[in-house]
């Protein structure tokens, strides 16, 4: 049966809803399913209402002012006073609530998640489940497994008879389904829990960014129809508002001013190819202008004849120098997607109302290659990188966020060309001073020792910034040098972006991160790009089309994403932001990796 009941119904089928407190700690680490709880009589609905039960609460309304030790010794002694299940419940849910306010997620999973406490929940009132339920949702979703924290609150909906409650558990639902990348999951394994299967359904829906928004808003209205007893379907999201508006207000007349003439042209031609494969292969049908200009002063005049020949959306430009005319207005006059970003917009140069940009900057490859060698419990690394101002900043980029992930850098080498990589390896695996300790044992020994140089032990990763053919010469290198085993991570500056199986054996086990579209979809760029130098410009043409139908909406709904070809994008601070895929070489050829904020499955 399916549990879609609203708040009034609660005490109507209160037996009912008893059968569901076995499901309320859905753990991933849960592996067999509990068994239906049983109530002692004076564990009743009321039994939290008791002095027991007031002190908890008048403790955890201390949260914001008292240390974490001190509300913990507070509970320490009143767990001398417990005397029922509901009591040892109330104990371990306090608990959790105060470690999660102090972000010490392991001790709040140990506070919920123990045979003893579990034991208790089975015998708890259902007021105690519910609270206890709540906060392991909360657990949950800390420990990003938002599918299984929505999954929970999912369970708990029809046992929240205060409306309040009831709303901000549907709204919390919907944030933590909107976080889920619908691809990354199979909705047809939770088709016996119908309820859930139905919300996912409706994310699905709604993430399906390769649909005009017209025919978006067509699939929901369907749903809506086949399942209007939904919780969702009686208290839509408001995203559901949001895409009903955005697809009102899509621009339906576009201006595109990219270098067409000049020294450029080639990467606008690639851009503007790019746009109209996407523009062809779309349902969404706006009249598009295009405006070539490559000069760097002037951009402001073209805008202008843009907006005045009645484009309701603007895409371009593509230089920096031509972006910064744009700031010096407090707003544009239509929403404009810029093909680059500032490097460092001071305060006073806070983007228009009305501009958002949209570049192939390597600081959204850098964050990927961080949460990927994150997640593959990378700690202490090693940055290797080409002398170059782009390899330089990018070693700077990397250095932020690796140290602001809480890692460590233990040194950087840099090099100009082939023939001094050998000895930066060497200064940053030590191997030289190894050299050193030899020919100083033998000056003191008067002996001829055997001697195999020994590479420092504390590196858990290298950090390589290099182009193709310098990326391809330094793999070997490292392997000669008694490095061979230290994993190596990239940005998309060593793949070419095609298959060269002479060049890529020479890459073969690094990792790096790089457009969708290329690691995984090679076959769907048009064959005069698909061995091009200008691959990567025609991918963002076919984006810059995708956001024009949905930048305002995203801009209004931070968690709505577009799964490009150049990455997922979506939009903060009026920026798109690029969540790209990852590779592995192998053999010469590219093979797709596993995003490692992935949802892993649910255990009932």
């Amino acid at each position: 049966m399916p549990c879609c009941f609203r708040p009034d119904m609660l005490k109507q089928f209160q037996p009912l809803c008893l059968l569901f407190t076995c499901l309320l700690l859905v753990l991933s680490a849960c592996t067999s399913p509990p068994s239906t709880p049983t109530h002692d009589a004076a564990e009743s609905d009321s039994g939290i209402h008791d002095a027991f039960a007031l002190q908890i609460d008048e403790l955890l309304s201390r949260l914001d002012t008292d240390n974490a030790e001190s509300l913990l010794a507070n509970l320490q002694l009143l767990e001398n006073q417990a005397i029922s299940s509901d009591h040892h419940g109330l104990l371990a849910y306090a608990r959790a609530r105060i470690y999660l306010a102090s972000d010490d997620i392991d001790s709040a999973y140990l506070a919920l998640n123990n045979s003893n406490i579990r034991q208790h929940q089975m015998m708890a009132s259902l007021p105690v489940q519910v609270k206890m339920g709540l906060v392991n949702a909360e657990l949950l979703a800390r420990r990003q497994q938002n599918l299984a924290a929505a999954r929970q609150r999912i369970y708990l909906a029809p046992l929240l008879d205060d409306e309040t409650a009831y709303q901000d558990n549907h709204d919390a639902i919907w944030a933590l389904l909107s976080q889920v990348d619908s691809r990354s999951i199979d909705s047809h394994q939770y088709q016996q829990e119908q309820v859930l299967f139905q919300w996912l359904q409706l994310n699905h829906i709604i993430q399906s960014s390769g649909l005009p928004l017209q025919q978006q808003v067509a699939a929901i209205d369907k749903w809506q129809q086949q399942n209007p007893w939904h919780p969702a379907a009686r208290r839509p999201p408001a995203a559901v508002e949001l895409l009903r508006n955005g697809a009102l207000a899509a621009p339906t007349k576009i201006a595109v001013i990219l270098p067409l003439d000049g020294k450029f042209r080639k990467h606008g031609i690639a851009i503007r190819d790019g746009l109209m494969q996407a523009y062809y292969r779309s349902g969404y049908r706006p009249l598009i202008n295009f405006y070539a200009f490559d000069e760097l002063p002037g951009f402001i005049d073209v805008y202008q004849e843009a907006v005045y020949d009645g484009a309701e959306l603007v895409i371009g430009p593509l230089f920096k120098e031509q972006l910064q005319e744009l700031y010096q207005y407090p707003q544009l006059p239509v929403p404009t997607i810029a093909l680059n970003r500032l490097d460092e917009p001071a305060p006073a140069e806070a983007a228009p109302a009305g501009l958002y940009t949209f570049s192939l900057s390597p600081d959204d490859e850098i964050d990927s290659v961080v949460s990927l060698a994150s997640a593959e419990q990378r700690q202490r690394a090693i940055i290797l990188r080409q002398s170059d101002d782009w390899a330089r900043r990018a070693s700077d980029i990397f250095r932020d966020q690796w140290q602001a992930a809480g890692h460590r850098i233990l040194t950087e080498g840099s090099f100009d060309a082939a023939r001094e990589q050998s000895a930066v390896v060497q200064a940053a695996l030590n191997i030289n001073k190894s050299k050193q300790r030899h020919r100083q044992l033998q000056w003191l020994t008067g002996l001829s020792l055997e001697f195999e140089p020994r590479r420092r032990q504390d590196v858990d990763m290298i950090m390589l910034l290099a182009r193709t053919e310098a990326a391809a010469s330094i793999r070997p290198l490292l392997a000669f040098h008694y490095a061979g085993d230290i994993p190596i991570y990239a940005t998309s500056s060593i793949y070419r972006g095609y298959a060269d199986r002479k060049t890529n054996n020479d890459l073969n086990g690094i990792r790096f991160s790089d457009m969708p579209v290329l690691i995984r979809e090679p076959d769907t760029i048009s064959d005069d790009y698909r061995q091009s130098p200008l691959i990567r410009f025609y991918a963002f043409g076919m984006d810059a089309f995708a956001l024009s139908e949905r930048i305002r909406l995203m801009g209004e709904l931070p968690a709505l994403q577009i799964h490009g070809a150049t990455g997922r994008l979506h939009v903060a601070s009026q920026a798109v932001v690029r969540k790209t895929d990852y590779g592995l070489f192998r053999a010469g050829l590219v093979q797709a990796l596993p995003t490692p904020d992935a949802e892993p499955p649910v255990t009932p």
